[in-house]
């Protein structure tokens, strides 16, 4: 049995007692942890190393937020086998008040088992960040073009799909969301020209602009 422990950026601090807990349920020696550090930043190189997973290999990952993880895997290429992998979660401290610098490479990731294709963060987004790819699905085409520390795109979204694994907002950092109704089928384009503004709510709505419109102004 392989375990692995993932530190989704470099601050990343998992204590002994977390590392025992991972070990026993994996039935390994605490040494024997694989551990992958700076996942955010290895997801983003050419060609990602030391973080896939053969189809049906089954292992124990230990990590903050498992959602955050399989969301930044995904934009690898990599999609744990659901029946193989178990997850142990350490959520982190809650942040203090003023909030640290926004962690990088600050970008975003879809959980594709939320995500509804609806187009909302593509169109909305001022940075060309989003794109229609592969089956004409939305996909985080050009990630370090998005402004660091502006979540917009996170907060107007639907169904939550859009994680941010370094925003201390919760749940655009990758914690699950609030259990809300079975997820629908994709909108058409005509479908969400008429219901864009009744997708989200005023306020979401209006965070998300102002995010957007303070990060438009800094550009240079």
């Amino acid at each position: 049995m392989t375990a692995l422990l993932y530190h989704v950026g470099p601050d990343d601090a998992f204590s002994p007692a977390f590392r025992r807990k991972l070990a026993a349920a994996a039935g390994v020696a605490v040494e024997s942890l694989v551990e992958i550090r700076h996942l955010a930043a290895q997801v983003l190189a050419a060609e990602p190393p030391a973080i896939s997973l053969a189809p049906g290999t089954a292992c124990w990952i230990g990590c903050r937020r498992p959602r955050a993880v399989r969301a930044l895997l995904a934009h690898a290429g990599i999609v744990p086998d659901a029946a193989a992998v178990r997850w142990l979660a350490d959520p982190p401290e809650p942040p203090s008040s003023s909030g640290p610098e926004p962690g990088r490479p600050w970008f975003p990731v879809i959980d594709r088992d939320r995500c509804r294709n609806c187009d909302q963060c593509r169109q909305f987004c001022l940075f060309g960040v989003y794109a229609r790819g592969d089956a004409d699905r939305v996909e985080v085409a050009h990630p370090l073009n998005c402004k660091p520390g502006c979540p917009a795109c996170a907060r107007l979204c639907p169904a939550q799909a859009i994680v941010f694994p370094f925003c201390t907002e919760t749940p655009i950092n990758g914690d699950e969301p609030a259990p809300t109704s079975p997820p629908v089928a994709p909108l058409t384009f005509k479908q969400l020209a008429a219901r864009r503004r009744g997708a989200v709510s005023r306020e979401a709505l209006d965070a998300a602009l102002a995010a957007r419109a303070a990060h438009r102004d800094r550009r240079e």
